[in-house]
């Protein structure tokens, strides 16, 4: 039986500016859905999104510590960074976007 090689040198990771780009448009729609929900159907999650400011430095202790993240090394905290940056997106889009 031969024995078969495989060399896989494709990185398919995006982009920052790529992932930054989908957040902004995803998070365009989020705010105005939590613009327009009313407050005793949210879940707990919802809740926080709605503080503006607080999401994203919550998020980040709650990923970290709650979830493991800091055991996962630079893939757990580059999702980390990810979910900061999705997060301070949506805090802006709910902050600037009403005015």
């Amino acid at each position: 039986m031969a024995e078969i090689s495989f060399n896989h040198d494709a990185d398919d990771r995006k982009s920052m500016r790529n992932f930054i780009a989908r957040q902004r448009r995803y998070m365009r729609d989020e705010a105005a859905k939590l613009r327009a929900a009313d407050r005793r159907t949210l879940n707990t999650t919802a809740k926080i999104r709605k503080l503006r400011v607080v999401a994203p430095f919550v998020i980040v202790p709650y990923l970290l510590f709650a979830k493991g993240l800091v055991r996962d090394g630079r893939a757990g905290l580059r999702y980390v960074l990810e979910r900061f940056l999705a997060e301070a997106i949506l805090a802006w889009e709910r902050t600037f976007r009403r005015l």
